[in-house]
């Protein structure tokens, strides 16, 4: 049985992953979203999220006002499930009914 000083020894000195997070190119992120919805001049922002490796999860949000509110709502109009390729290009892969 190993003592701790030499478990936390072991943990220390064990080599790391080396994690690469890509972002999506913001004209390249523009493009895809325009050439995939409605173009609506509500849209408020684009978020990307890396879920792994050249993954990402894109989520479209539009701004919504309705009569008799005072305060604006913010829907996620659109979402996407895409890959990155290593060229930089957008694979739509998002499961569809």
């Amino acid at each position: 049985m190993i003592s701790k000083t030499e478990c936390e020894t072991q943990v220390k000195n064990k080599p790391k992953k080396e994690v690469v997070v890509n972002k999506i190119n913001k004209d390249t992120l523009q493009e895809f979203i325009s050439n995939n919805t409605s173009s609506d001049k509500n849209l408020h922002k684009i978020d990307q999220l890396n879920v792994f490796e050249n993954f990402f999860r894109i989520n479209v949000w539009k701004k919504r006002r309705e009569e008799g509110r005072v305060v604006s709502s913010f829907d996620i109009s659109d979402s996407f499930f895409v890959e990155l390729t290593k060229s930089g290009d957008i694979i739509d892969v998002t499961l569809r009914n």
